[in-house]
């Protein structure tokens, strides 16, 4: 399951940023485009207007890197020679541990005879998968909880609703006698009123601690980055005259801080200790998208997209690139980041009705250029999968390498490709379409820090996988000599 990434902008950006960003390369032979000028953009960094009910934001503490891909959640965070993995269980989920030495996954308790299926398991956590992110910063591992737009009820009120009518025939059909379908939607109503919070267990194991948030922050809130300690992100306003807020949200304390963005502005990626922020400049504000959803297209005709870097404790900015917003589409998308690259596809429908991809470009946040990426990527079927590494920074820079390319035929027949963007060769994999399909599902091509990939094998119920480790180059060369991940029991 996926959500967008917040209101307003960067939910247009994942449907047509790309259009713009390859229609404009096309124009101008693959260089880098020409700015045109609007009055709400500038050639020279600018210090947004400060905040006033705030004190001013630490200084970001290190180099930011991404806890969520460009959309959804995350269930699986690379720390090198470990990862850290969110896993559904009927009402719950538990936090476990995969050690990439031994091969070996288990649950993150140290408690001696947990039987891991309550609230006193230091890896325990009601609910369901997709409310949760899971990564680690220093010696602790964290689960963000976003808050849920769910009406607000009491438990007699939930229970009556929704457990009681269904005890006989729905818990039956489920697999559980009525005292597990309870306990299992009272988990379910237990994580969606909670307002949203962290969840912190250290890296032994040992115990957890739930971290209360100053503000409740709603599920439209995208907090996608992080410095090592705290969480940044954005709410993006649906129009230009409604304000963008950016957010800080510090690790040990929950507390919440503001920084300020740009009307329709939200963070798009990070990288450094800077943010990449996006948003349509135009003449004039908006219309609103919902009530006068044809003025609004028409806006968007006479707009520009600007990407800036920000820096959010003193408000600096500086542009990145600007576009025509004429050129918006929806048969494009914003992919993500990697490697220091932001990645962009676009497609066309043809005429048979199929959607395909003609062209992935990749824009260079350091040198400020774009990269072509080789012409055999846009064979009919083929997408670019979410490239973003969710990590610590000093793997996000190795595995960015690998880039994950799915072709379909549109009858369920998959492939999976790897491009190598070191050498810019692609190579198919000798994966089954299920094992693609597995692999899509999981969304990215973790890389350990020793050069291995984490490759899904099996589904065992949804979003629940094994793995398996093998070494990138023997993979490349078609090699399945595969190291399967244990589960180890305790």
């Amino acid at each position: 399951m996926k959500r967008l990434l917040s209101l307003g902008l960067a939910a247009l950006l994942a449907l047509g940023l790309a259009a713009l960003l390859a229609l404009t390369l096309a124009a101008c032979g693959g260089q880098t485009p020409a700015v045109t000028e609007s009055p709400a953009s500038t050639q020279t960094p600018e210090t947004a207007p400060e905040q006033t009910t705030e004190a001013a934001l630490p200084a970001v503490a290190g180099d930011f890197y991404a806890v969520q891909g460009s959309m959804g959640y995350n269930s699986l965070f690379n720390a090198g020679d470990v990862f850290y993995e969110l896993r559904p269980r009927t009402g719950y989920c538990l936090v476990y541990k995969i050690d990439c030495a031994t091969a070996t996954r288990q649950v993150l308790c140290n408690v001696p005879g947990c039987t891991h299926d309550s609230e006193s398991c230091p890896a325990w956590l009601p609910g369901r998968l997709w409310d949760y992110t899971i990564f680690a910063a220093g010696d602790t591992v964290y689960v963000y909880k976003y808050r849920t737009s769910w009406e607000e009820m009491d438990w007699d009120t939930y229970y009556q609703n929704n457990v009681a009518p269904y005890l006989g025939e729905e818990s039956t059909r489920s697999g559980m006698t009525p005292e597990e379908f309870t306990t299992y939607h009272h988990n379910i109503y237990t994580q969606q009123v909670q307002p949203a919070c962290l969840y912190a267990v250290g890296r032994d194991g040992s115990a957890q601690r739930r971290i209360d948030l100053s503000k409740n922050l709603e599920g439209t809130v995208y907090l996608g980055w992080c410095d090592g300690t705290a969480l940044y992100g954005s709410r993006s306003g649906s129009d230009n005259s409604d304000p963008s807020q950016g957010y800080r949200v510090d690790l040990a304390t929950g507390q919440v801080k503001n920084f300020a963005l740009q009307p329709g502005e939200s963070v798009l990626a990070a990288q450094g200790r800077r943010l990449v922020t996006a948003r349509f400049v135009t003449q004039i504000p908006l219309p609103d998208a919902e009530t006068d959803g044809e003025a609004y297209q028409a806006a968007l005709q006479n707009s520009t997209v600007e990407c800036d870097w920000l820096d959010p404790v003193t408000g600096q900015r500086e542009k990145l690139l600007e576009l025509p917003g004429k050129l918006f589409t929806e048969n494009s998308d914003f992919c993500g980041m990697a490697g220091g690259l932001l990645y962009f596809s676009q497609r066309e429908t043809q005429p048979d009705g199929s959607n395909v991809c003609t062209a992935i470009r990749a824009f260079d946040l350091e040198t400020g250029q774009w990269q072509e990426m080789p012409h055999s990527l846009t064979e009919a079927g083929v997408w670019l999968n979410d490239p973003t590494v969710v990590g610590l920074p000093g793997i996000a820079a190795q595995a960015g390498r690998y880039l994950l390319l799915v072709v379909s035929d549109g009858n369920g027949n998959m492939r999976m490709q790897i491009l190598d963007r070191d050498t810019d060769t692609l190579q198919q994999t000798g994966l089954t379409p299920k094992q693609v399909q597995n692999q899509q599902d999981r969304g990215q091509l973790p890389l350990t820090d020793d050069g291995r990939f984490l490759l899904c094998v099996e589904e065992d119920k949804k979003y629940d996988f094994s793995y398996a480790l093998i070494d990138a180059e023997a993979f490349l060369q078609g090699s399945t000599d595969y190291t399967p991940v244990t589960t180890i029991q305790r």
